[in-house]
């Protein structure tokens, strides 16, 4: 270090050499301080402090032998058990084959095995065998945020930049929506877990993904769409469908498939695409899927979640539900699935004829249903719309998503007998009849619309609002309630990506 003379003020605090050793006050007078002037000593500034030591403080620098065996420090290879079934996968750490080794590029922040679980699925033009990447691969990629085509094994199928992103964008914001009603969060833990080991799935995940990153004005920039600081170049609406296509071979096989985990794993894909397919504007009515029980957790939450959408899709496009709506009983199926069954039933009935018996049959079991389920979902709280503020929709709030979930099924299922019900056209005064019937309907629209503000964050329960409107918002002729109810849609079309259908789009403020 060169000797540093104490001539600046900025120098003062620190005392030279001299003063530092003998632990005196050093009093600067010009170029050297008086006691160095004094004593005709060179007056070199300290500087500051090394706030460490260089070297090892029991100074074995230099006594290790040269054959001194070393440690190595990085992970060699990791383990992870993707399941109760079968061992543990090992993914290499290290490249096994011959070749350039590249430069270690910055980390892609946040991938990490809470974050993005080490999954390795084909891209969408990838046509090889799916094989696991090396972990330290899923932690280097190029500065542009192209993946580099070095590869460790003899297939080029690992895990990207792009896809990392996707996975992670399924597990925070995605996954809560296919969980809305279990508790233990299944397509947020175990579906990312079991990818791993299936393609397809992933393959979904990332269709999925792609879609709503699309869709999203926030994540748009010049450069492309960017997430988490990173610039996804090759992300565009046609990557989810390329995601997509990847998954149609493994649907098609599903009839000849007897493996009951694949089949299981399966029928989680085409959940999953089913969601792809809500999200999009031109949707066509799926096929039927169906398979024999399995006694399996994932499958059971699989077919809940199907009924759900099936419900949705059903009240929409106004189409007869194609789900077998099994189990018949009641008896081991959770007091909000019970619900959503219950929606179900009506919404069949609905496109059925709309029969005498079979209303009086799901009234009978609408009370059932309030005595023995809905106290369970009572809501925290309940207040009326001040009128006076401009208020329009009551506040409801309830415990959890599933009450809200099931709550808003019930009253899906009650809005729809009492304004289809066929005994009003027998009323004594029909006129009458129906105006009534009109005015219950909008109070519960109102309900549903109320609920939904509590849970902004929580995607399928502002689909239920939209999709109470989308049925009966033609019953509204107040200026100010139809414009709250506008304010609902465009919050449900510009904040979630979700295709607004065509009888909303067109809803205006004047009926």
């Amino acid at each position: 270090m060169n000797p540093i003379y104490a001539d600046t003020t900025s120098l003062r605090s620190l005392p030279c050499v001299e003063c530092r050793e003998k632990h005196l006050k050093c009093t600067l007078d010009g170029k050297k301080c008086r006691r160095c002037r004094a004593r005709n000593l060179p007056c070199i500034g300290a500087g500051r402090k090394q706030p460490f030591r260089m070297g090892t403080s029991t100074r074995l620098d230099s006594q290790f032998p040269e054959t001194q065996t070393w440690v190595k420090t990085n992970a060699r290879e990791f383990r992870l058990h993707n399941g109760s079934r079968g061992r543990a996968k090992r993914i290499e750490t290290e490249c096994e084959a011959d070749g350039p080794a590249s430069s270690p590029q910055p980390p892609l922040d946040r991938v990490t095995p809470s974050s993005s679980p080490g999954l390795a699925a084909s891209t969408p033009t990838a046509s090889s065998p799916h094989i696991y990447p090396s972990w330290s691969e899923l932690l280097h990629h190029s500065p542009d945020g192209v993946p580099q085509q070095e590869q460790c094994g003899e297939e080029d199928d690992r895990i990207t930049v792009q896809e990392a992103c996707l996975l992670n964008y399924y597990i925070d914001e995605l996954s809560h929506w296919f969980d809305t009603c279990d508790h233990q969060r299944r397509f947020e833990f175990l579906v990312p877990e079991r990818a791993m080991s299936y393609p397809p799935l992933l393959n979904a995940i990332y269709a999925v993904s792609a879609r709503h990153l699309c869709r999203l004005p926030r994540f748009r920039t010049k450069e492309g769409i960017v997430y988490r600081g990173q610039v996804l170049h090759g992300l565009t609406p046609g990557t989810a469908v390329e995601y997509m296509l990847q998954c149609m071979p493994a649907l098609r096989a599903f009839h000849d498939t007897f493996d009951e985990d694949t089949r299981t794993l399966t029928l989680t894909t085409a959940v999953i695409l089913r969601q792809f397919e809500e999200m999009e504007y031109d949707n066509e009515a799926g096929e039927e899927e169906g398979s024999a029980a399995v006694d399996s957790e994932l499958l059971n939450a699989c077919y809940w979640i199907a009924l759900r959408q099936e419900v949705y899709d059903a009240l929409l496009k106004g189409y007869l539900p194609e789900m077998d709506q099994n189990p018949q009983s009641y008896g081991n199926v959770t007091p909000a699935n019970r619900m959503i069954m219950h929606a179900s039933h009506v919404t069949r009935w609905m496109f059925e004829g709309k029969s005498q018996e079979g209303w009086l049959t799901l009234k009978e079991q609408e009370r059932s249903l309030e005595e023995e389920v809905a106290t369970q979902f009572k809501p925290l709280m309940w207040l009326p719309p001040n009128r006076e503020k401009g208020e329009v929709f009551p506040t409801i709030w309830f415990r959890s998503v599933a009450a809200i979930t099931a709550m808003q099924h019930m009253m899906l299922a009650r809005m729809i007998l009492i304004a289809e019900s066929p005994f009003l056209a027998h009323a004594t005064d029909p006129r009458l009849a129906f105006r009534e019937a009109e005015g219950q309907v909008r109070g519960i629209v109102l309900d549903i619309c109320g609920t939904s503000l509590q849970e902004e964050k929580t995607p399928p329960v502002v689909v239920n609002a939209a999709l109470a409107i989308h049925l009966y918002g033609h019953y509204f002729i107040d200026w100010y309630e139809r414009k709250a109810l506008k304010r609902v849609i465009d919050r449900f079309s510009d904040a979630r990506a979700w295709p607004v259908p065509k009888q909303l789009q067109d809803y205006q403020l004047s009926p």
